[in-house]
């Protein structure tokens, strides 16, 4: 086994309440601390859409001039003014997604569907380099891809970069948890196979290849280490936390690199640092139902029951228990909230300018706009709808 020598790690969180700015700075000095300690390298990746993330990003290249292994990385939706804003600011690195497998892809892009996909990772790498950046590309949903869509997208995106001298950075991500870790698994299920396809057949350098794998068939960790055998150098987690189950446990994965060397107590002070008690986190939640998250995009309750097959790859009902449902996001709308009424009342009328309506509506945004993630279920808000009278 190769020693694990990086990590990736994104200071965010998707429950219902944000971590607050101190604390985000306690866990960049922490991990800091902590690696210049046992000479791992961290990759800290913070949110591009916020001036206080950016901010921090400031305090993590001053650390990283004081000579701590850190490094800031910014992760963002493609957009040209966003690239200009961080190329303005103290990070030089910057990571986004690209769906590579066609149910995901068809999801994001519509009827374009993966075909679109390499021309958005050709336009957004072009931003990135035009401003002076180093991009990386979050090769999404890579354990359902086909060997030719990855080959297409990767070879668009190195001929775009190429006339600029210039070279992206690959993170394969096992989002949906579909990676099998077995020594005897092939493509596109193998993480391992996924990192030998791009060292060998499309040769991108080792430290150029990151994986990052959910823990939500209990082989997140399993698949990391799988990958990063095989030549992929950096290991990418979210505190073990993060999408629908998490990913593989940053903690393990420290163990697993370090062996003796590391200080058991100073790795559970760690995990107690990464996950605050009093914040309720994703390795709680289901994969769908009451809280449950998902992508904050396109995602009005009639939007989501269409996108939903592509996203989740299997039935989650026997797993939690519970039926996909519409979900209400911050960007759902008015709209969404008489939606989700009128699917579970079909029989009642309710008026858009009922002042009801409204006051759920209000109530709602406010919670949104102070930083609430995760969406509203029918379980949640089906008590508020009885006590208002609407139903």
């Amino acid at each position: 086994m190769r020693e694990i020598t990086e990590l990736s790690l994104t200071i965010g969180n998707w429950g219902a309440k944000p971590y607050r700015t101190e604390i985000k700075s306690q866990l960049i000095n922490v991990f800091a601390e902590w690696c210049r300690e046992n000479g791992t390298k961290i990759r800290i990746e913070l949110y591009g859409g916020s001036g206080t993330d950016l901010e921090l990003a400031k305090t993590v290249k001053q650390l990283q001039q004081e000579d701590y292994p850190v490094e800031p990385l910014i992760r963002l939706e493609p957009r040209s003014d966003r690239f200009r804003i961080i190329g303005r600011s103290e990070c030089q690195h910057v990571v986004f997604e690209v769906p590579v497998s066609r149910q995901r892809a068809s999801a994001r892009f519509l009827s374009a569907g993966i075909d679109q996909a390499g021309e958005y990772a050709k336009k957004a790498v072009e931003s990135a380099a035009l401003n002076g950046l180093h991009p990386e590309i979050a090769l999404t949903d890579i354990t359902r891809a086909k060997e030719e869509d990855v080959e297409k997208i990767v070879n668009q995106v190195n001929e775009s970069l190429l006339p600029r001298k210039a070279k992206a950075r690959w993170r394969l991500v096992d989002d949906a948890g579909l990676g099998d870790p077995l020594p005897g698994s092939r493509r596109p299920k193998s993480m391992r196979g996924w990192v030998a396809f791009f060292r060998e057949h499309l040769n991108v350098n080792a430290e150029d290849i990151s994986v990052q794998c959910s823990d939500l068939l209990g082989l997140g960790l399993a698949n990391t280490l799988a990958g990063h055998s095989n030549g992929g150098c950096p290991v990418t987690s979210l505190f073990g936390l993060g999408h629908r189950a998490g990913w593989a446990a940053t903690e393990l994965a420290m163990l697993h690199a370090l062996g003796e060397n590391i200080n058991i107590k100073e790795l559970i002070g760690l995990k107690s640092l990464l996950d605050p008690g009093n914040i309720r986190r994703d390795q709680y939640r289901p994969v769908s139902g009451y809280n449950s998250w998902e992508t904050p995009s396109e995602t009005t309750p009639d939007k989501m029951e269409k996108k939903i097959e592509a996203w989740l790859p299997f039935d989650p009902h026997p797993i939690t228990g519970l039926r996909i449902e519409p979900l209400i996001t911050s960007l759902s709308g008015k709209a969404g909230l008489l939606h989700l009424i009128h699917r579970h009342n079909p029989e009642t009328h309710v008026d858009t300018d009922d002042s009801r309506i409204e006051e759920i509506y209000n109530e709602l945004s406010r919670q949104f706009n102070e930083g609430r993630l995760i969406p509203v279920s029918w379980a949640e808000l089906e008590p508020v709808a009885k006590k208002s009278g609407l139903i």
